[in-house]
C-alpha cells in the first residue's frame, strides 16, 4: 500500500556528492548546485534519519534530469562521465526519495549538479631564435600564459596553472602569474619544448580529466662559424 502521507513526515533525505578530489564548493540546491567537471563521474549519496514512529527507510527511489526513475535503490547513485563531451556549463535536477517496505515514500529531495566542461588550452607560439654568442648577455624567452576556451564559469570556480616546465638544460624557468613565465634563451642550437599545465579549483568534483596541458616549442638556430681573415698585398 502507498501511503504517501505515512512516511513523508518521518524520512528527512539528504544527498551530498562525494569524490577524492571533493572541495565543496557548491551545496546542491538550486542556488548554489554542487560543481562537477564534466569529464569526471561523481556520486550522489543519501542518507536518511527516522524522525518518530515505526515505519523505517527500506531503499531509496532516484529520477534523472529528465524524470524518469533510475534502477539504483540504494543511498548511493553514480555517475558516470558523459559518452559525448559536454560543451557547454550545464545544470541537472535529480530527485531522491526514501522508501518503506511497505511501499510508502518521503518527500522528494532536489539535488542540482552543474556539469562544467574541461578546459583547453592553445600554446603560445614561439618565434625561432639564434643560439648565443660567446660573452653576449643571454636573452629571454616569454612563456605567455596560453589561451585558454573554457566556458563561463560559475561563482568560486576558477582556473589553477601550473608551473611551466621542460626545456631540459636551458636553465631556470622563472614562474609568473596566470600561466606565465620566463626563461633564459639556450645558448646550444637545438628544439626545446616547454609544458604547463590548467585544471580547476573550487569544485565539488575536478580529478585528472579535467585538467589540460600546452605545449611549446622553440627552434634555437645555430651561429654560423665565426669567419678569420688573412691579409695579402693588393
Amino acid at each position: 500500500m502507498n501511503k504517501k502521507s505515512i512516511f513523508r513526515s518521518l524520512a528527512i533525505v539528504v544527498a551530498s556528492v562525494c569524490a577524492s578530489f571533493a572541495s565543496f564548493a557548491g551545496t546542491g540546491t538550486s542556488a548554489d548546485p554542487y560543481t562537477v567537471c564534466a569529464a569526471s563521474g561523481y556520486k550522489l549519496t543519501a542518507a536518511t534519519s527516522i524522525a518518530s514512529g515505526t515505519v523505517n527507510a527500506s531503499g531509496y527511489r532516484w529520477k534523472d534530469n529528465s524524470g524518469t526513475v533510475l534502477s539504483e535503490t540504494s543511498s548511493a547513485l553514480t555517475v558516470s562521465a558523459a559518452a559525448t563531451p559536454v560543451t557547454s556549463t550545464t545544470t541537472l535536477h535529480y530527485t531522491v526519495e526514501a522508501s518503506s517496505g511497505a511501499g510508502c515514500y518521503s518527500d522528494p529531495q532536489d539535488i542540482y549538479v552543474t556539469l562544467v566542461p574541461a578546459p583547453t588550452l592553445t600554446a603560445p607560439t614561439l618565434a625561432n631564435s639564434c643560439a648565443m654568442n660567446t660573452g653576449a648577455t643571454a636573452s629571454t624567452i616569454n612563456l605567455t600564459a596560453p589561451t585558454s576556451s573554457a566556458p563561463t564559469l560559475p561563482s568560486g570556480v576558477t582556473i589553477t596553472w601550473g608551473n611551466w616546465s621542460g626545456g631540459t638544460g636551458t636553465g631556470t624557468i622563472t614562474q609568473g602569474s596566470n600561466g606565465a613565465a620566463t626563461t633564459p634563451t639556450p645558448g646550444t642550437a637545438g628544439s626545446y619544448t616547454y609544458s604547463v599545465t590548467s585544471s580547476y579549483s573550487g569544485m565539488n568534483v575536478t580529478g585528472s580529466a579535467c585538467s589540460s596541458t600546452a605545449t611549446a616549442t622553440i627552434v634555437i638556430d645555430p651561429l654560423p662559424i665565426a669567419p678569420s681573415t688573412t691579409i695579402s698585398g693588393i
